[in-house]
């Protein structure tokens, strides 16, 4: 391990650590799936439970959000982290981002006890992601992925 190694589990030491898992949604019309929650454009995503493998959290969390269902994985993406305040404390949440294809447009419904309040499709290649109004690791995991190849096969 190196410094950076060090010093990066010295930081995380000072947080409470959250693991969560989620993902970027795309149907056969190349939409993205977005959720709305309290006045922002996010990306479904939530807190992995004991015993839970991290691909079956960022499934079942993409479901329970927006009501999405038959879900495949097609590739793991980089991860983000971002901080908060609450409860008198600093809060580090790492959550592990997956590529993922439902097969057909679906019964969108928004998990409204999450404050999730819209669930929506977006046209992929004509999403403005500087005007989005979003959060900084959404705006990034969005922009990181790269449009699949036919060989990818997504």
């Amino acid at each position: 391990m190196g410094e950076p190694d060090a010093i990066f589990r010295m930081l995380l030491g000072k947080f409470n650590r959250i693991i969560a898992a989620g993902g970027l949604v795309f149907n056969e019309h190349n939409e993205l799936l977005l959720i709305k929650r309290l006045g922002k454009w996010d990306l479904p995503k939530g807190k992995l439970e004991p015993e839970e493998e991290m691909e079956q959290c960022a499934i079942r969390e993409v479901m329970e959000e927006t009501n999405v269902q038959n879900l495949t994985i097609r590739h793991s993406l980089p991860d983000t982290f971002h901080t908060y305040y609450r409860d008198h404390q600093w809060i580090i949440k790492q959550t592990h981002w997956y590529a993922m294809f439902c097969e057909k447009q679906q019964n969108l419904k928004p998990q409204t006890e999450e404050d999730i309040e819209a669930v929506e499709w977006f046209p992929f290649e004509s999403l403005d992601i500087k005007k989005l109004k979003t959060y900084p690791a959404i705006r990034y995991i969005i922009k990181s992925y790269q449009k699949p190849t036919p060989n990818m096969g997504l």
